[in-house]
């Protein structure tokens, strides 16, 4: 069974499923705010209870003054030494006080309230006639009612007290418990934040600054919530892409000093074959050592024009001249121009009979399609032909080149239009910068157009490229079908 410290170090999970920095806020919010709506109603009902315990009170309250006036007034009538005003005055106030206590009395209390009632106005009956017995039995029957009466309302006085004490107390304890459970989870809440939320963030700004100071190895623990381990997979994402790209100029530059140093090497060889001091070779060799010389000043050429085309892409300054061209002679004239300089490789060409119509710069489209034939020659053993072809599809024209060589992995496919990237198999064998795909599929989209692969190790690629056609020109006073 995983320590706390592990089931810390996976994060917070219910049902397998992990929870997000977002998610655990709402689950807290709708907690705090759920029992405090839960405390607000409570308190709203046990206010509306506690009007009505206040309104038995003072009902209570006033019945036992009503009847106690009602047996003051039952006495001064019965005393009998009055004037009849008085007397009448009494009676009057006795029914009006009963009246009274009536309306206000609950159940329990109405009966004896009724019987009090019939009492009292059975001796007021009894008090008028001529000549009133003293201390007549109605008399005393009604001023025990109203006894009774007190009594009753004395005892819903003290229930509604005692409950209004009750009440009170349990309302005590539900304040206090719901603030323990209000600090329980704001605890929570601070403990959680700071062992998931805020430490992993502190733990990447540590990772940024170790990365910064030049420790390019350096990553950050992608533990916490999901936003966090979000934010931290991407800067470790880019840690890695920015110490790949560091490593990668690195290879770049030993393999520019390794692609420069055979050129060198062989121009000083030929030059040291012309002594100064002595007599010229003859013809044949001087013709060949010339000859070596131009083929390794044109490698030269070559690596310098991919790296000013290099920096021209990357600081946004490639100058395009656009205009309207066929494609058709455009790919011709790059493969005559491989045909006269390799003989000895072939290359099959595929051109359609009818012109395909692009706008763009001539110049490097030439470019383009000479990078992509390159390539394939490059990659391809010597005995096998490269494939060249053209043709319209779907409002577009398409370019291929394909060979027929080492082949190119899925790995090496994702990155193979960075720059410094090289296919994996070809590192070691085959010279080259990794900049000649870069500055191509760059150069056609600035054509507004696409470079797709298609390659599997051992069984050659083949590069396509889509542009998309242009209308073609007036010519004679009709327009050539695109």
């Amino acid at each position: 069974m995983p320590g706390r410290a592990a089931l810390i170090g996976q994060g917070i999970r219910m049902n397998g499923r992990r929870f997000g920095l977002r998610a655990v806020l709402t689950v807290m919010t709708v907690a705090v705010t759920s029992l405090a709506l839960s405390v607000l109603v409570l308190l709203l009902i046990m206010t509306q209870y506690l009007n009505r315990v206040s309104d038995t009170l003072a009902r209570s309250v006033e019945n036992v003054r009503a009847a106690e006036e009602t047996q003051i007034a039952l006495l001064i009538h019965e005393r009998g030494e009055d004037p009849p005003a008085a007397r009448a005055q009494a009676e009057a106030e006795m029914l009006k006080n009963l009246a009274a206590i009536r309306r206000d009395a609950t159940a329990d209390a109405g009966q004896a309230v009724a019987r009090a009632q019939e009492l009292v106005n059975a001796y007021i009956r009894s008090a008028r006639t001529p000549q009133p017995p003293a201390q007549a039995p109605d008399f005393v029957a009604a001023f025990r009612m109203l006894d009774e009466v007190s009594d009753l309302n004395i005892a819903e006085a003290r229930a509604a007290r005692d409950t209004a004490v009750r009440w009170d107390q349990r309302l005590k304890v539900l304040g206090w418990s719901a603030m323990g459970v209000v600090l329980a989870i704001t605890a929570s809440l601070c403990w959680w934040m700071r062992a998931h939320a805020f430490q992993p963030v502190f733990d990447l700004a540590r990772a940024m600054e170790r990365f910064g100071r030049g420790e390019h190895e350096a990553r950050a623990e992608e533990r916490g919530p999901n936003e966090l381990r979000e934010m931290v997979e991407r800067f470790n994402a880019m840690a890695a892409a920015l110490a790949a790209q560091r490593r990668a100029q690195v290879a770049f530059l030993a393999g520019v000093a390794h692609d420069l140093r055979n050129p060198i090497s062989a121009l000083s060889l030929s030059v040291g074959l012309i002594a100064p001091d002595q007599p010229l070779p003859p013809e044949p060799l001087i013709r060949r050592t010339i000859e070596r010389v131009r083929r390794q000043l044109k490698k030269l050429e070559r690596m310098v024009n991919d790296f000013m085309d290099m920096t021209k892409v990357e600081a946004g300054k490639l100058d395009l001249q656009i205009a309207r061209h066929d494609l058709v002679p455009l790919v011709q004239d790059v493969v005559d121009l491989f045909d006269a300089t390799e003989p000895e490789r072939r290359i099959d060409v595929s051109l359609p009979s009818r012109s395909v119509w692009v706008e763009g710069d001539p110049l490097r489209m030439e470019q383009i399609i000479s990078n992509l034939i390159s390539n394939a020659l490059k990659y391809s053993p010597s005995a096998r032909t490269v494939e060249i072809g053209l043709r319209r599809v779907d409002g577009e024209a398409c370019l291929w080149v394909r060979d027929h060589g080492i082949g190119i992995s899925e790995d090496d496919q994702r990155r193979l239009f960075e720059p410094f990237q090289r296919a994996g198999l070809s590192q070691d064998t085959i010279p080259g910068a990794g900049l000649g795909l870069y500055v191509v599929e760059r150069l056609v989209r600035a054509h507004r157009g696409r470079l797709d692969v298609a390659s599997r190790p051992g069984e050659g690629a083949t590069f396509t490229v889509y542009l998309p056609l242009a209308a073609a020109p007036a010519e004679l006073g009709r327009v050539e079908p695109a």
